[in-house]
């Protein structure tokens, strides 16, 4: 099983990808200097991240899948 995670833990991982999002937002609109093209930006990188975590969480399951099928055949 996997530990989860505390609640501090939780809140440090949140406020570290809001910081990420406002430099990304940050860099963007100071080469950019256009809201609509800062905000499309932050946009498809917070897809990014969701597409990442899904990912994943699915690689997660299937190996935790897999593990316990193969301690089952032995």
């Amino acid at each position: 099983m996997s530990k989860k995670r505390t609640k501090k833990q939780q809140r440090d991982l949140e406020n570290g990808l809001y910081l990420f999002l406002l430099l990304v937002a940050g860099v963007s609109f100071y080469f950019t200097q256009k809201l609509y093209l800062t905000l499309m930006i932050v946009g498809v990188v917070v897809i990014l991240i969701i597409v990442v975590v899904v990912f994943k969480v699915k690689r997660v399951r299937k190996l935790i899948r897999w593990t316990a099928f193969s301690s089952s055949i032995i």
